[in-house]
């Protein structure tokens, strides 16, 4: 723990604390982030990305101003010298790695692309502004608050995991969905974070997948259909969902969990060698 002041200073019952923060932290970030961007629809201007973009301001100054008032600390996470250089990174990997799979599942025959075709990249990116939250939540809220009592093997595994179950509520999902998300997403993610000790290169990472999924190949992202991109691309009849996705989408095939096994791997084996939590 990085302060010894606020709600999480040491003594008496310091990791019932630490857990009972990080699930009222969790959630009240979610809830601000849903209510936000709510209103501004509420004021006519869905389908505009206005209300995400919002959303994710709001959220991100809940954040800030929760770990200063209650934590009593400077959030450092969220600090901005390294803004540029590690965001840049996270983008870079997410969305390589998003391609590199793309290009695997065409080449085996489960998809089948066409396009390009003229379509404007703003709603998308601004969809994909909401991956700022959920690394607030499970990376920035839940793995850096557990680990700080339980150690980094044990909050790597629950706020991946928890990750993993948070798309459980998404059309088509499945075990191999879950561990999919978890490997692909959740576990290099969260060692994104060990290594640099912010969040700038896996907001980047989960933001450059979700925008590459979407709005580069038009593919289902975990299960949340089709919208404005430059190419589309779809399962071929007959294909089984295990290579597929099914109607979750790529992130759902063997070939992701396959690819996110080996990156989370690696990805392990790097922040073990930089110790930044002790794994």
């Amino acid at each position: 723990m990085r302060s010894s002041h606020g709600l999480l200073r040491p003594g008496r019952f310091l990791w019932a604390r630490v857990l009972l923060w990080s699930v009222v932290f969790g959630a009240a970030l979610w809830i601000a982030y849903k209510f936000v961007k709510g209103a501004i629809i509420g004021l006519g201007l869905g389908g505009t990305g206005l209300p995400t973009t919002i959303g994710v301001l709001a959220t991100l100054a809940l954040y800030t101003a929760s770990v200063r008032l209650i934590e009593r600390r400077s959030p450092d996470e969220l600090g901005l010298a390294q803004l540029a250089p590690e965001l840049a990174l996270g983008v870079t990997f997410g969305a390589v790695l998003f391609s590199v799979i793309m290009a695997v599942l065409l080449a085996i025959g489960a998809y089948a692309m066409t396009g390009p075709t003229a379509a404007a990249p703003w709603l998308p990116l601004a969809d994909s502004l909401e991956g700022i939250v959920e690394e607030l939540i499970f990376r920035g809220a839940i793995f850096r608050l557990v680990s700080s009592i339980f150690g980094a093997w044990w909050a790597l595994g629950l706020s991946s995991a928890l990750f993993g179950a948070w798309h459980l509520v998404k059309p088509g999902a499945d075990l191999i969905a879950v561990l999919g998300v978890m490997f692909a997403g959740g576990i290099p993610m969260t060692a994104l974070y060990i290594v640099t000790g912010r969040l700038w290169a896996s907001i980047g990472y989960h933001m450059a997948w979700n925008f590459t999924e979407a709005y580069v190949f038009g593919a289902e992202v975990s299960g949340s259909g089709f919208g404005q991109s430059l190419f589309q691309v779809r399962a071929r009849p007959g294909v089984d969902a295990v290579w597929s996705g099914g109607n979750f989408g790529p992130e759902a095939s063997v070939v992701t969990l396959m690819f996110g096994l080996l990156v989370s791997a690696a990805l392990i084996v790097l922040a073990k060698r930089r110790k930044r939590f002790a794994l």
